[in-house]
């Protein structure tokens, strides 16, 4: 009974993205990230049916169709979502706490400025709740994997490529566009703390 579910969200995230990319989107030039991982539509429609990632503590990185799949929500035992997108909706606001950070995956974009209230939000969650939280982003491999990282970096005291290298460990489809990289960079010196 579980396969008719995972096509309807499937589709329904499918749809979403379509409907949101605007056609000045669609011409843009290609996103600059920090390594090469093969593209298209077929591997991309393929990223897409990965499970959500234990990264470190009660954080998982996932992707939209993660945050569609109500089941493997339930059976993660998520309680809150973090969705970094502009394109994808919260699906199930009545049944978790949604934090979002409307920003593009492009080098256009920053992501600087969401950091410490994302990790605010994240540390407050962890105290009160014993659930886990969705860190998501369309693909689960940029935006979502920028937070995760800054997470990591400051909870467990470590440089950014140290952290970037463990959630792309953990999670083999971790590609950050060179933007959100700098922006970690600078980010991590400016609030240079032994961690939380």
């Amino acid at each position: 009974m579980k396969m008719p579910y995972d096509i309807l969200y499937m589709s329904r995230i499918l749809k979403d993205k379509l409907f949101a990319t605007k056609l000045d989107q669609i011409s843009k030039k290609k996103v600059e990230r920090m390594g090469y991982l093969p593209a298209g539509p077929l591997t991309n429609l393929y990223k897409l049916t990965y499970r959500p990632t234990n990264i470190v503590d009660s954080i998982y990185l996932g992707n939209a169709y993660n945050a569609c799949n109500l089941n493997d929500l339930e059976s993660d035992n998520i309680g809150m979502i973090i969705n970094i997108t502009e394109e994808i909706p919260n699906y199930y606001p009545d049944k978790f706490n949604y934090y979002n950070i409307h920003t593009m995956d492009d080098n256009d974009h920053h992501i600087k400025e969401f950091i410490n209230d994302a990790l605010e939000y994240i540390l407050n969650y962890q105290k009160k709740s014993n659930k886990n939280i969705l860190v998501h982003c369309f693909m689960g491999s940029s935006r979502s994997a920028a937070i995760v990282v800054a997470y990591y970096s400051l909870k467990y005291n470590k440089s950014i490529d140290e952290s970037i290298k463990y959630v792309k460990d953990k999670r083999w489809i971790v590609n950050i566009n060179v933007t959100f990289i700098q922006d970690l960079m600078e980010w991590r010196q400016e609030y240079n703390i032994p961690g939380f």
